[in-house]
This record gives C-alpha cells, structure tokens and sequence, in this order.
C-alpha cells in the first residue's frame, strides 16, 4: 500500500526532476511551470509512437514491443507533472507507485503491459490518456476488447472514449465506458463493448483510455493495459483481418435478460465447442460444435428457457480452453 508521505516524495521528486528538464524512458525535455497555468487543461504534452505506412482495420495489441507508445498510438497528458503511460515488464515488484504486489499479465498475455499510474498522472490531479491509431471504416459489428487491472486500495477511473475526427483530448466525444474503481485490486477482467453502434457506419476513429482523478493526494490508484482488440467482428465473410490468437470475449451485455451476445476469434481453422454450462457443472446449452475457419465470430444465447443465476460459458477450440461468466437476471 502506497503512504500519503511516500506519494508527496514521489509527486516532489517527479516535479523536481521535470522543473530541471530531465530526460528519461518515455519523457522528453519539458518544463513545467504550473503557477502560469489558469487550469490543468492548459498543460497538455504529447508522444506519438512510430508513425505507421497506412491506416489499419483491426487492433490487435499486446504492448510486447520495446517502443512506447507503440507504431500509431499516443499518449497525452493533460494534467500538470504527468509523465502518462509506459511500458512495463511482467514481474516487476513491487507495483509502480506501491510498496506491495508485482506486475501480471492476463491469461493470453505476453510479456509486458502498458502501464498508468497515480504518479505518472499528475501532482494534484490526474488525467493521462493513451489513445490507438486510426482504425478505418467502422462497421455496426465494430467491438472493441481489452483486458484491465487496478491495483491499490484507492479509488480510481478509466473512462474509455471515441474520436471521429483528430487523436485529441477535446475531439474525444463519444462515451464507450465510464469505469470506476474502489478502494481494492479488481484483478484482472476482460472487457467487450460494441462499438460501431456508437458512430455511423464508415467511419474512421481513434479509441482512447483517460485515467483520471480530481485529487491525487487521497485517490488514485494503477492500471495495467493488456490485449487491446478492435476488430470487425461480424465473421470471416468480408473480413480479411485474421486474428493473432484465440480469445473468448465477455458477453454483452452482463448481466442480461433474456439474450446476450458471445464473441470469440480463431488465428486458425479448428474444430470448435462452446457452450453453456450452469454452477452445478451442468450443460445447458450448445451454441457451437463444428469446424470453423480462422476469423471472428459472434453468437446469441437467449436464455428465455432458463433460471435466473451465473452461468459459465466455455471454448474449446483445438488445444485451446477458455471460460467465461455471465450473469442472467429476470
């Protein structure tokens, strides 16, 4: 658990290290001068990763390479002393930030994470932003996935935002999510939002995740970035992208009544199960059970005919095993 007294050395020596014009991983030279600021959001720094040869279709990011941020992504840091998202190794120990617990990676992950923190984000507040390249013509079957852990006994936010037009804070205006966190570690859980319902079909965006808090003496916390997906998920048919690995996705939505939407993605052709099963470790439903080739694939489940209650939805696909849970409630 960090300390108040340890968060004003670390807040200090950030401010001390940025007033001198340091230069270390992830942070170019600046100076911050925050009394000749009216507002926070008059400070604003900004790194862009390599710059990619054409616009991409699918996101499918697991933060392994050594570059931050990576080839079309971007972070901003709107609060002031913010140093915003780098790269972190699994492993490390004890928590950036913290004086307890160690980096981990989901099920499926690599080595590495992106990484925020209370520090990273400011001195008095926090608002720092990683944004994905530009993904091109959207359709209605557009979804987005990712992996997500806050570590730390304080509260925090992850708001996660659309832009149709500029990779900017202030073009940032379509809502995906509004997460907020309590004083505890959430572990790691896997998040899927539909998004080409949110924009007009055809349309170009950029995906951002803002974490943010209003006072970074008493809240804030750490999140950990991993298997950052945006794809067309409407099948193979028409879709040329295929995917890196297998992954399930949460449904949506969650909780639900009386149907929900299932996701999953297969990097190559395999013979593939998935069903439903209740806590009892009985099977109530086949959704899948055939061979499918390599691509994205959605399936509905309606649970008219069932009881209220979790059930547990599995994948199986060649030597791959996945589970996830869902909540019915009528």
């Amino acid at each position: 658990m960090r300390t108040r007294i340890t968060f004003f050395i670390v807040s200090l020596l950030v401010f001390v290290t940025t007033f001198s014009g340091f230069s270390g991983d992830n942070i170019v030279n600046k100076k911050d001068f925050s009394a000749c600021y009216e507002s926070n959001t008059a400070y604003q720094y900004i790194q862009y990763g390599p710059s990619l040869t054409s616009p991409l279709s699918a996101i499918n990011e697991s933060f392994e390479g050594t570059t931050f941020p990576p080839a079309g992504w971007i972070k901003i840091n709107v609060a002031t002393g913010a140093s915003g998202w780098y790269r972190v190794l699994a492993g490390v120990a004890p928590v950036p930030g913290f004086s307890g617990g160690s980096i981990t990676v989901p099920s499926g992950g690599g080595n590495a994470v992106a990484f925020c923190n209370h520090v990273t984000g400011g001195i008095s507040t926090n608002d720092q932003w990683l944004i994905t390249p530009l993904l091109t013509n959207i359709t209605a079957s557009g979804s987005l996935s990712f992996w997500l852990r806050k570590y730390g006994t304080f509260i925090d936010h992850m708001d996660i935002k659309i832009s149709t037009t500029t990779p900017t804070v202030a073009a940032m205006n379509v809502t995906v999510a509004n997460l907020n966190f309590t004083a505890s570690d959430s572990g790691w859980v896997h998040y899927t939002y539909p998004i080409g319902t949110l924009v007009s079909s055809g349309s170009n965006i950029y995906i951002g995740f803002r974490q943010w808090v209003t006072n970074a003496i008493y809240d804030g916390s750490s999140f950990s970035l991993d298997l950052v997906s945006a794809v067309d998920m409407s099948g193979i048919q028409g879709n040329n992208e295929i995917p890196e690995r297998f992954s399930l996705m949460q449904n949506y939505p969650n909780p639900f009544n009386p149907a929900t939407t299932i996701e999953y993605c297969l990097p190559k052709k395999e013979f593939t199960n998935l069903s439903v099963y209740n806590t009892l470790g009985e099977e109530v439903a086949v959704l899948v059970n055939e061979i499918k080739n390599a691509g994205f694939y959605k399936v509905n489940f309606d649970a008219s005919e069932l009881p209220s209650g979790v059930y547990i939805y599995r994948l199986t696909a060649g030597e791959f095993t996945q589970t996830q849970k869902m909540t019915l409630i009528k």
